[in-house]
């Protein structure tokens, strides 16, 4: 298997014009040369981009109406929440998984997502947060400002359990003024971003067990819906693993021939308090509302996988967007990302959802 993977390195190496020294290769030096690559390449794109953009006025009339009737149609903005628990490992099969999967949304999507909401990334120091950034070279890295002062002090912490947003250069959620939630936001779980197209929020919320709810779960969740509610009116989409269900059919186990059984639990969360949420920022489950009978999942447990008798599916990570662009927007769970997989393992699959031109309107 190892062969066969380093064969199809070699040839990707060849047909991007990467120079390989003789005898065998490691597959992890192959995949490093080709993130090598891809990131000079994004560079120079970047900087063939901004030359571009310098055009004349009379250049800028001339298309403007053509450039608008295909915007109209066209998606404007294509946003991805996922868990990727632990982004750059040290060391492993796991160390290119963001890249690899990066790849993969791109293949999905039919081009780069515009921002990737990650949870869970666990940085073990300053190295990998390093090493993961120049994987991504297509994204800015965001964190709440809380989270970089925390950090400032001692670069091996990461707080909020590695809450990250990226946002894809040049594209149309780029340049935007995160905001300092820290007076309630001490977890640093948020990334509140103030975008040209709204304000965009991804957030990793604590774990719903006993624990939890019996710690500072309650508190959290009532200082972030009340985040929400605040700033319903400007709201692009809130994005994340949530840690919650909107529907009590959210949660499924194994039956008793190993098949998967819905069951009627607000076990992760409780179903009420969840849909006051929604109702108070005036939020709609953007992937439920297009899949109303659907049962699908973007959480796997590992012990599932391996065949235990308690493994269980949850939809817990969510693409949340206001009533009114709801219409306007399409969402997937990406399940061909599979969990588990080698190279890229997470028990958690990506979220996406695309707005298209006709949401300017809204």
């Amino acid at each position: 298997m190892r062969m066969g993977r380093a064969r199809e390195l070699k040839r990707k190496c060849e047909e991007r014009g990467i120079s390989l020294p003789p005898g065998p290769l490691e597959v992890a030096y192959l995949e490093e040369l080709l993130v090598q690559a891809k990131s000079r390449r994004v560079e120079e794109e970047v900087e063939r981009d901004d030359l571009a953009d310098v055009s004349t006025d009379e250049e800028d009339f001339d298309h403007s109406q053509e450039r608008q009737e295909v915007e109209d149609d066209a998606a404007i903005a294509s946003i991805v929440t996922w868990n990727c628990q632990h982004a750059a490992p040290a060391s492993g099969e796991n160390t290119q998984k963001l890249r690899r999967t990066i790849d993969l949304l791109e293949d999905e999507l039919g081009g780069l997502p515009d921002a990737i909401a990650l949870q869970e990334t666990l940085f073990k120091d300053e190295a990998r947060l390093s090493f993961a950034q120049k994987a991504t070279a297509e994204y800015t890295w965001l964190c709440s400002p809380g989270k970089k002062r925390v950090q400032e002090c001692n670069p091996t912490v990461d707080p909020g359990r590695g809450s990250w947003l990226l946002i894809r250069k040049g594209g149309p959620l780029d340049g935007g003024c995160v905001l300092d939630l820290s007076e309630w936001d001490d977890q640093h779980r948020v990334v509140a971003v103030r975008t040209g197209l709204g304000l965009l929020v991804a957030y990793y919320g604590p774990a719903c067990t006993n624990a939890a709810r019996r710690g500072d779960g309650p508190r959290y969740f009532t200082s972030f819906s009340s985040f929400l509610k605040e700033h319903k009116d400007e709201l692009l989409a809130v994005v994340g693993d949530l840690n919650m269900i909107f529907d009590p059919f959210d949660l499924a186990r194994p039956g008793e021939h190993g098949e998967l059984v819905p069951c009627q639990s607000s076990q992760r969360g409780d179903l009420a308090d969840a849909r006051a949420m929604l109702d108070g920022a005036g939020l709609v489950d953007a992937w439920r509302h297009h899949h109303p009978h659907a049962r699908e999942y973007s959480r796997e447990d590992e012990s599932f996988s391996t065949h235990k008798p308690n493994g269980s599916w949850a939809r817990v990570d969510h693409v949340l967007v206001p009533a009114r662009r709801v219409e306007a927007t399409t969402a997937a769970i990406l399940s061909s990302i599979k969990p588990h997989e080698k190279g890229r393992s997470s028990d958690h699959v990506p979220v996406c959802v695309t707005f298209n031109g006709s949401s300017r309107k809204s």
